[in-house]
């Protein structure tokens, strides 16, 4: 439901070219290396060589959220509702969400690894889809 968010902040009046949008898969499997990571050079890109550098080698292993989570099908049983849910919720909104994040990469919003061009709805949902658990 990213949608409903970034469209009020958009609405707000802040700029397509002040976000970076990245598959949370993009960062987590580079978070071994800072400096190489694709998502961090994104960000210095935009804020500077020297941000997000830390001064001491962090184990990310070691900060894992190691929490306990129950599975969807767990946590909702009935399947008619998962279903119902992802077909009348998630999948609209996430349209939705491709649908301005192909339009405003025109206008210099950041798409981390998106090798596709501006106004390219299914190209952005195949980047988002190879990446994050839609």
């Amino acid at each position: 439901l990213y949608y409903f968010k970034l469209r009020h902040y958009l609405a707000a009046g802040f700029h397509p070219s002040q976000f970076i949008i990245y598959p949370a898969r993009l960062y987590l499997d580079h978070r071994q290396n800072m400096n190489t990571n694709p998502v961090l050079e994104a960000i210095r890109r935009k804020l500077g060589k020297s941000v997000l550098r830390p001064l001491e080698k962090i184990n990310a292993t070691e900060i894992t959220n190691r929490g306990k989570h129950d599975k969807l099908e767990e946590e909702l049983p009935d399947q008619q509702m998962r279903h119902r849910l992802r077909e009348e919720v998630f999948a609209p909104a996430n349209h939705r969400l491709m649908s301005l994040l192909a339009e405003k990469v025109s206008e210099g919003m950041v798409l981390v690894g998106y090798k596709g061009k501006a106004g390219d709805v299914a190209a952005v949902t195949e980047w988002m889809t190879s990446m994050w658990d839609l």
